[in-house]
């Protein structure tokens, strides 16, 4: 099967970092939003500034995540794609990252429009932590799509998209779908 897999929020928690940094600068992030309660402009000038001090380097990867990609890839073609091109050093500190992690995939794209790289691809399953790109990536593409569970994506799901605790999860889904393929 072909499973394309996001960073921040599935393999990698971004979110207690930021929230540590911006309540640094006396704001309180409200948990159960993805924008942390932020007007969208506010929240990227943020991210700019907490960018500069190279996170994708060393926020902490969420417990098991790198091991079940790494058994998942022994049967399935995995891709990273991720929206981590919207900061300077980005892609960059990314490479090296997965690098030194040794994460083991076919391809990793940074892109935003994460529905179109899984459309061209032909994926049949997306791991997502943000609603709304489960949302795109599902109307966009045949993937159907596991949302991994986040205090900000508690909302409703839709058909197509399955709640999920974390990578292990997808890992025993995963697994149990290609016994019967």
């Amino acid at each position: 099967m072909k499973i394309g897999i996001d960073l921040d929020g599935v393999v990698y928690d971004i979110i207690n970092p930021f929230d540590k940094f911006i309540k640094e600068k006396g704001i309180t992030p409200v948990e159960t939003e993805y924008n942390r309660g932020l007007e969208k402009d506010v929240v990227r000038d943020y991210f700019k500034k907490f960018s500069e001090g190279r996170p994708f380097l060393w926020i902490p990867q969420f417990e098991g995540a790198v091991d079940s990609i790494n058994k998942m890839s022994k049967e399935n073609e995995l891709f990273i794609i991720t929206y981590r091109n919207w900061c300077k050093t980005g892609v960059q500190d990314t490479m090296s990252r997965l690098e030194k992690d040794g994460v083991n995939v076919n391809q990793i794209y940074f892109t935003k429009k994460k529905s179109y790289i899984a459309r061209d691809l032909g994926l049949d399953f997306f791991v997502e932590d943000s609603i709304v790109n489960a949302k795109y990536i599902r109307e966009g593409s045949k993937a159907d799509v596991f949302l991994i569970d986040r205090p900000y994506n508690k909302c409703g799901l839709e058909d197509r998209i399955y709640r999920v605790d974390n990578l292990k999860d997808v890992e025993a889904n995963v697994s149990a779908i290609n016994k019967y393929k």
